[in-house]
Formats: structure tokens, C-alpha cells, sequence
């Protein structure tokens, strides 16, 4: 996708088993996704998908590039013979490095959006391994009325080898065995939604957001939201690409740790979520969510906006996701 050609236009239902299991994949407990009586009760008498939901629009792309299709090489997975050594694409792969979600308004069970996916800017920098070529893809989510309720934007890294052969997404290592730092102690997340009030400055909460990450959990990710890149599931493909094992989506990380977010402002209070996967989640990774109350705004017409960061870390301290957020709080 160049940056001068039309978007792809497709349409995506907001369905409620859909929504269900997406919360089921990012392992949110909250009750609104599965009890109706409960949902009426809450974020205003209606059920509000988790803050990275969006990304399932994946499953009604028709022509989405996560999507392995059956006898081509596609990007991350390569044709899969029964025996032998998989053959990957000459195509240059890419991980994803940081997503951004901006909410007008947040999607409800029902509706049907118009998703337009074009491309964005591209960047380029030198890193150790070559040049890293940063490409944008923006999405935008309309209702029936056309209203732009949200927006998205996916940026994927490349690497493109000084010896000038066919680039690769960029080799990832294990993790050192020893620690970065001492990982944050959970501490207990809040029964509900908190009003600005009762906010200030430098308020933190951690909560454990994944024990072990496991191949079950990888599974269920890719079905919830429609990234069916191999290098998840299929470790043949992971060790011919030069990785040392399978590793979680970034998108995975990213919906993981905005459970902490959520139970902090409420789903529907929230602006905005944007995020920079920094280093690769493993198979067997602890990983600790510390959500940072970073400044409050005047308030407006009763909402009060208040910016947070949040920071994802693993077992060994190791940072893997590096995030800002804002929300629109009751006074």
C-alpha cells in the first residue's frame, strides 16, 4: 500500500460474542463483557469493548496482510509444506512497534462501523543491523451517520541489511538471565472507576496483568483478533527467521496492560492509548503492568482530562511496552 493510492474500505460489525472473546484473549475479568444486567448498570447502560477491541477489524479485511493465504508466502508465515523446511517470502518483514488509538467515542455492540485503511508516513533511520525503515498505516472507524468516532495508528519496523540482501524483521535474543530491575509489586486495583477527584499526581497502581504467557494464550490471540502471523504459532517458521522461539503480539502486550488502565478510568472515560512495544514477549514471561497518574487538566463543563503513563514489564524487570494514555474523568 502506497501513500497516493485510495484507502481500502471495508465494513465491520461490532458483535457482542466477538467482544467477548477478545476480552477472554486479553484476560479481562470484567463481568460487563459477559452479564447483560450487568451492563446496564455500567458506562452508562452499555456494554463498551476493551480500549484495543478495534484491532479485530483484522477479521473483515479482505485484504489483510496478517492473514495467511492458502499457498502464498504471505508476510510472517511463508508456505507451510507438510515436510522439509518452510518457504518464507523475499518479502521484506517487519514487527510492530507502536500503535496509537484516538477515541471520539468508543464503538457499541451492534453497530456497524466503515473502516478506510491507508497508508501513513515512512521514516528511516541507521541502526547496528542496517537501516530501520518505520512505515505508518492509519485507520479510521465511521459509524452509519459517517461520524469519525476513532482512529489508529499501526507503525511497523523494518530492517534493511547493508549487505543488501532481502530485509527481515529484526532478530530478537532471549532475555538476559539477570535482572534489569526488580520487577513492581502488585497492588490492589481499584473496585471501580475513579472520578478526577479522587486522583493526584504521582498516584500508582501495578496489578500482574499475565502469570505465564503460554502457546494457549498466543492461540487465543490470534483468534480474537484476526493477526494470524505465524510467528506466533508455528515455531519452524520462528527458528528459520532467525528468532529464538515463539513470542507474543505486541498488540497482545498492549491490550494486556490496558486492563490496568480500565479498571482505573472506566472504558468509556477514555481519549486515548499509545504505546511502544520495546522489547519481545516469551513464551514462560511474567509480565507487571504500573499505571502513573502524570498530570491533571482544568476542568471543563464537569470532565476533567488527566493524562497517565503506564509501563509493562517483565520477570526480570525487563521493560516491553512503554505507554501514555488520557482520560475524560468526572469531576
Amino acid at each position: 500500500m502506497y501513500k497516493d493510492e485510495p484507502p481500502r474500505r471495508f465494513q465491520f460489525p461490532v458483535e457482542c460474542g466477538q467482544v467477548l472473546h477478545f476480552a477472554r484473549a486479553i484476560g479481562d475479568p470484567d463481568p460487563i463483557f459477559r452479564d447483560p444486567n450487568y451492563a446496564t448498570l455500567a458506562q452508562g447502560g452499555r456494554v463498551v469493548p476493551p480500549p484495543t477491541f478495534l484491532i479485530a477489524a483484522h477479521h473483515f479485511d479482505t485484504e489483510c496482510p496478517l492473514r495467511p493465504a492458502p499457498g502464498e508466502a504471505a508476510p510472517g508465515s511463508g508456505v507451510i509444506p507438510l515436510d522439509g523446511p518452510p518457504v518464507l517470502s523475499t518479502r521484506p518483514r517487519g514487527l510492530h512497534a507502536e500503535e496509537t488509538f484516538t477515541f471520539h467515542r468508543h464503538p457499541r455492540i451492534g453497530e456497524m462501523l466503515t473502516v478506510d485503511v491507508r497508508a501513513g508516513d515512512v521514516r528511516k533511520k541507521e541502526g547496528g543491523e542496517g537501516t530501520l525503515e518505520f512505515k505508518d498505516t492509519l485507520w479510521e472507524y465511521r459509524d452509519s451517520t459517517g461520524e469519525l468516532i476513532a482512529t489508529a495508528c499501526w507503525t511497523s519496523v523494518y530492517v534493511h541489511p547493508r549487505t543488501g540482501s532481502v530485509g527481515t524483521a529484526p532478530q530478537k535474543s532471549a532475555p538476559a538471565a539477570k535482572a534489569v530491575e526488580a520487577p513492581p509489586q502488585p497492588t490492589p486495583l481499584p473496585a471501580r472507576p475513579l472520578r478526577a477527584g479522587e486522583l493526584k499526581v504521582g498516584d500508582r497502581w501495578s496489578a500482574r496483568v499475565i502469570e505465564t504467557l503460554r502457546v494457549t494464550h498466543l492461540v487465543n490471540y490470534a483468534g480474537a483478533s484476526g493477526d494470524l502471523v505465524a510467528l506466533h504459532y508455528d515455531e519452524r517458521i520462528v527458528r528459520a527467521m532467525g528468532h529464538p522461539g515463539l513470542f507474543g503480539h505486541g498488540m497482545l502486550t498492549m491490550g494486556l496492560s490496558g486492563r490496568v488502565l480500565s479498571a482505573v478510568t472506566g472504558t468509556a472515560n477514555l481519549r486515548r492509548y499509545s504505546a511502544r512495544m520495546t522489547a519481545v514477549v516469551f513464551l514462560g514471561d511474567t509480565l507487571t503492568t504500573t499505571l502513573t497518574v502524570e498530570k491533571t487538566h482544568p476542568s471543563a463543563g464537569g470532565v476533567v482530562p488527566v493524562d497517565f503513563s503506564l509501563k509493562t514489564v517483565n520477570q526480570q524487570g525487563r521493560t516491553v511496552l512503554s505507554a501514555t494514555a488520557s482520560a475524560a474523568l468526572s469531576a
